[in-house]
């Protein structure tokens, strides 16, 4: 009977213990320790840039239209800079997991056995932070304040009221973060982890780890120039006083994700019938841009297609054909609902050809495979870039012309229009990208920019560097280049005011009814309920930030600023 009762006793102990463990697994994500911290590190990359209603509303429906990277269909509506269009990249952070399972790669890592095989994870634990660092700066650098400090905790300690950091706290934890990343991959143990293809940015070359480290650092340093000047030249100056091993200083160093096209094969990554804007497409024509061909689609009016046209009345007959493919859609509402524009550009035509109906459209769209590589079957390799060779020599002319650290701006600017050319060259062979028509709904492969194509380019009298035009000619081209880096061309309006309608590169006016129109300059935000587990935190911080006369009227208030966009 005894022996009976001790077994029941230990077969309860054990079953108690059994279900706590259940509990606890189900608390902790890292307790299933199957999951190896590089499978975790590309989960979270994969997640972090995967979201396609990021791309359809915060991407082609918000920004680039604000930025005239793009127009709709028709060109832009009367209340487009008001629109309110949920943005994502917060939710890419917080809410899909991609921040989640970033932030799991260290805590894998220190529930590793302490020895050589936890040792050989240093470098990785290192680079999951600086990519997690560079979300945490995407998402504060719109929003403002954020969970920082406590972000993720609660996954591991089941305490969900995380206190919100201020942007200056954000910022300054970020950058010493990185530095901190920059000194563990650098004195890391020998017989470090071979990431390899978990690393789908630099493919385990960790040295270029610490060069995206170190223009991540440089990139926030430039947004303090207004707010923070004097801790803004201590990072520059730091950051280049680094060896130049440790320094972007080749396309090969840009930070890209890189993925299949199955990621972008989602339906909102298609940016089909979104046009290329007027004030690009007119510039680019205008200096011989071979990146036209990559950035934009022909319009339909072939030599064959006009002729077959006029020949069944629907153009004059004194009309002469004109050998422009390239035409870019209005920006400003007043423009693109004026009867006369409208008539001009914005009309169709259906001609008989064949055996079947063609429409003809003026303007061009911007290249779909440029936004998704898997459109209309394609599958080519998709580039998400984060900061580029191009976008680091970019910031070093800019601090060079500005006298914060000396160097040659004319050399470092004209480098970085090179870098540019070829680094959009590579995305469109590696894209796949078509010299799209819509007539056959394909196309040829576009040929990368050649060298003597940029030669050429470089001595047009709007881009040969002009010492008198020196920030005005750098912030065009650093807005060329952030065609794919849309928050990098905001950010880039919003610290400088360049390009506008009179730089070199022109950008329109934007009215409606005659009213000039201002670009929003943050992602909306809305109160929470106040059954919100966090809801005191959240609004403490919003109460916090209005306290900046600049924040503006409220969380939804998209033309106000945050902590760094100071006027």
């Amino acid at each position: 009977m005894n022996k009976l009762l001790l077994i029941i006793i230990t077969l309860a102990v054990f079953a108690g213990c059994k279900k706590q463990d259940f509990v606890d697994a189900n608390i902790d994500p890292t307790v299933v320790y199957s999951v190896p911290p590089e499978n975790q590190f590309l989960n979270g990359s994969k997640t972090i840039f995967a979201n396609d209603f990021e791309a359809y509303y915060e991407v082609y429906r918000n920004i680039m239209p604000w930025l005239q990277l793009n127009t709709p269909l028709n060109g832009n509506a009367k209340n487009f800079t008001e629109a309110s269009n949920p943005f994502s990249r917060y939710d890419n952070l917080f809410g899909r997991g991609g921040g989640a399972y970033l932030y799991d790669v260290n805590v894998l890592i220190s529930k590793l056995p302490d020895g050589v095989k936890k040792d050989s994870y240093a470098q990785l634990g290192a680079i999951a932070r600086i990519l997690l660092d560079f979300e945490y700066f995407y998402v504060s650098d719109i929003y403002g304040s954020i969970a920082y400090t406590h972000a993720f905790e609660g996954r591991y300690n089941s305490v969900y009221t995380v206190p919100f950091d201020n942007q200056q706290t954000i910022f300054s934890g970020i950058d010493a973060d990185l530095k901190n990343a920059i000194a563990e991959i650098k004195n890391a143990p020998a017989g470090q982890f071979d990431i390899g293809n978990y690393d789908q940015f630099y493919y385990g070359d960790v040295s270029k780890w610490v060069k995206a480290a170190n223009a991540l650092r440089l990139r926030i340093a430039m947004r303090l120039l207004k707010k923070d000047q004097s801790t803004a030249e201590s990072i520059i100056k730091e950051v280049l006083a680094s060896p130049s091993s440790e320094l972007m200083n080749a396309n090969d160093d840009s930070w890209t994700f890189k993925a299949s096209s199955s990621l972008t094969s989602g339906g909102n990554f298609n940016p089909d019938q979104l046009r290329a804007a007027k004030g690009m497409v007119d510039f680019m024509l205008k200096t011989n841009d071979p990146r036209t061909r990559i950035f934009f689609t022909k319009n339909s009016y072939s030599k064959e297609n006009f002729d077959l046209a006029k020949a069944q009345g629907l153009l004059s007959n004194s009309a002469v054909f004109i050998d422009q493919r390239y035409v870019g859609s209005y920006a400003s509402p007043d423009s693109s609902s004026n009867t006369k524009i409208t008539n001009q550009y914005y009309r169709t035509r259906t001609i008989a050809k064949g055996s079947s109906n063609l429409v003809l459209d003026t303007l061009s769209n911007i290249n779909p495979r440029m936004f998704q590589t898997a459109f209309n079957g394609g599958n080519g390799i998709q580039y998400f870039p984060l900061i580029t060779n191009a976008d680091f020599l970019f910031m070093r002319a800019e601090i060079a012309a500005r006298g914060i650290v000396p160097g040659n701006v004319e050399d470092l600017y004209t480098a970085g229009v090179a870098a540019s050319l070829n680094y959009y060259g590579e995305m469109a062979v590696s894209h796949q990208v078509l010299d799209y028509y819509l007539e056959t709904d394909a196309g040829t492969q576009v040929a990368a920019p050649t060298q003597s194509e940029i030669t050429d380019y470089l001595a047009q009298p709007d881009v040969k560097f002009n010492p008198a035009k020196a920030l005005d000619q750098i912030a065009s081209q650093s807005f060329l280049n952030s065609f794919k880096e849309w928050n990098e061309a905001w950010a880039l309006v919003k610290r400088t005011g360049l390009p506008n309608n009179s730089t070199v590169l022109k950008l329109e006016n934007l009215y409606y009814n005659g009213e000039l129109l201002a670009i929003p300059r943050r992602a909306p935000r809305t109160i929470p309920n106040t059954g919100d587990i966090n809801y005191q935190n959240v609004t403490d911080a919003y109460n916090e930030m209005a306290q900046d006369p600049n924040y503006g009227s409220g969380p939804g208030d998209i033309s106000g600023r945050v902590w760094w966009d100071a006027p």
